[in-house]
């Protein structure tokens, strides 16, 4: 049935004076019988073209007329196949001005305007939108759409491509996880093969490149029938950055840089940087103790070595860490590492030759134990 709800409307009493014989709703698109009963014309049509309605009047069972015949103005309308009924504009006009609330109501609206204006308010109404969904309305709508119905589709076409994106994840962090196992072994094998051309190199290689953390990988022009002492290699050495301790799981003194690989902090295996490279043209002085009992190695970086490590270490521990190079306190200005296998004579008067030979201005000294102690517990 396609009458209005007499609840909408503002006027109780007027809407329920108003109502169709048929939907007992307030009248829409009325027209009247030949016996003047008021219907709406939906609701008369049906009546009309159904088996229970036949041809007589819903209300007062009187026979309409079974004539065929043509309206005779604009007043006049043949529905149901055959029967002449009339347009109630009177009625029909006071519907339109009878005051109404909006269809969007049960979402909030408190609006309420004619009849004759409230299609123009439903477009712009600003209730019309589901405040659960979004949708623009619950349920069925007079279009026959079902946004309700629409959004369960809805629902069940993203959670399939969901789980095939969730799927799909899975298989490339997989495949991400095996790519970095690779990589990783190329990257080691990569620097086997550095160290392996370095210790065949002749005296004059040169580093292609001098800034910190870069890879510098040697020219190799000719075997060396006796290889030098470096580079000297050595496994899990304690290396402290200032005041931040960390463990150095694979140690290489190589002619013109001190490599670190898989830098851990201390009490923790994790890897925090998978490779430094500390290059000896960017360090003010080198220290070393060959001492068998206590070998250390200790660096005093200058100005841009400093703050590219405080960088990196800001973010991985902003609280615990402290390198400061004008610090008094030589804990604070040092990088200081720990060796635990011995280092020969050779290896520390080789690596004075080439500290010498890359450096300009800078010092290098060999200390002894009571020296390095002084650098691992300060009072130096």
């Amino acid at each position: 049935m396609v009458g209005l709800n007499c609840e909408r409307f503002v006027d109780q009493l007027l809407a329920k004076e108003l109502k169709c014989g048929i939907c007992l709703d307030v009248v829409s698109e009325a027209v009247d019988t030949q016996c003047r009963h008021t219907f709406c014309y939906q609701c008369l049509n049906q009546w009309l073209c159904g088996s229970s309605g036949g041809q007589m009047c819903p209300q007062c069972r009187r026979r309409l007329t079974d004539d065929w015949r043509t309206s005779s103005g604009d007043n006049e309308l043949i529905i149901g196949g055959r029967v002449l009924v009339d347009k109630n504009r009177k009625v029909n006009a006071i519907v339109g001005k009878m005051t109404i609330k909006c269809d969007y109501e049960w979402n909030g609206c408190p609006h309420v305007c004619p009849l004759d204006s409230l299609s123009a308010h439903i477009k712009t109404c600003a209730h019309r939108l589901c405040p659960t969904c979004g949708l623009s309305t619950a349920g069925q709508t007079p279009d026959g759409h079902n946004c309700v119905q629409e959004l369960r589709k809805d629902r069940i076409r993203y959670l399939q491509k969901y789980k095939a994106l969730k799927s799909e994840c899975i298989s490339l962090r997989s495949a991400t996880e095996e790519l970095a196992k690779q990589l990783i072994q190329s990257e080691e094998l990569c620097r086997d093969l550095a160290t392996e051309c370095a210790s065949r190199a002749g005296p004059e290689v040169k580093p292609r490149a001098m800034g910190y953390n870069t890879i510098a990988r040697p020219v190799c022009t000719y075997s060396h029938p006796n290889p030098p002492p470096l580079p000297f290699i050595t496994e899990n050495s304690m290396v402290r950055f200032g005041t931040f301790q960390t463990v150095v799981h694979r140690l290489v003194i190589t002619e013109w840089s001190v490599r670190l690989l898989k830098v851990s902090p201390m009490r923790d295996e994790t890897p925090i940087f998978a490779e430094m490279v500390l290059l000896y043209g960017l360090t003010q002085e080198l220290l070393v103790c060959p001492d068998p009992a206590l070998t250390i190695l200790c660096l005093r970086p200058k100005h841009s070595m400093a703050d590219n490590i405080n960088d990196k270490l800001f973010y991985i521990s902003p609280n615990n860490y402290q390198m400061n190079i004008n610090s008094k306190d030589p804990i604070h200005k040092n990088i200081v590492i720990l060796i635990h296998d011995n280092m020969s004579a050779s290896v520390a008067n080789r690596l004075m030759e080439c500290y010498a030979r890359i450096t300009s201005g800078s010092m290098f000294k060999i200390i002894d134990r009571q020296a390095a102690q002084q650098l691992l517990y300060g009072d130096i």
